[in-house]
């Protein structure tokens, strides 16, 4: 039942936000078409150049705006010195955000019990072969306490 009532949801979410996308580029489109129809109609208008001229000239300008747009949002970026740092182990951390569910702060809890536990490193009494377990130690002084 959750699973249909989902995917329904789901469904409607994409739908909408593939109309929503259709539309404005549907927009762009037409305005980008107005633009050149007007373009046109300049160039018809005025006795010193042609159509395609006009044309030519405008998809120049656009070209040029575009570059300039490129070049400042370029120049912005490098002002900005923007870096990407991924964090692998708590001493790379910038920003402390200890969390109980972090991965790198689970190894970093680790690797602090495994410093501390000096130079054997980290260790466990269950992997401990040398002693016997008391759960296991059912034996008293050579006899078998278990009931079969």
């Amino acid at each position: 039942m959750m699973r249909t009532t989902a995917s329904g949801l789901v469904k409607n979410a994409i739908a909408k936000a593939a109309q929503v996308a259709i539309r404005q580029a549907l927009v762009q489109l037409d305005s980008q078409l107005t633009d050149i129809r007007d373009t046109s109609r300049q160039g018809r208008d005025d006795d010193n150049s042609s159509r395609t001229e006009a044309l030519r000239q405008r998809f120049a300008e656009k070209k040029a705006e575009a570059d300039k747009n490129k070049e400042k949002t370029k120049a912005e970026a490098d002002k900005r010195n923007s870096q990407f740092h991924l964090v692998t182990s708590r001493d790379q951390e910038r920003v402390n955000w200890e969390s109980s569910v972090s991965a790198v702060g689970k190894q970093g809890t680790i690797k602090e019990v495994a410093q501390r536990s000096g130079d054997g490193g980290w260790r466990s009494e269950v992997f401990d072969i040398t002693k016997p377990s008391p759960a296991l130690n059912h034996t008293i002084a050579g006899q078998d306490s278990r009931k079969y």
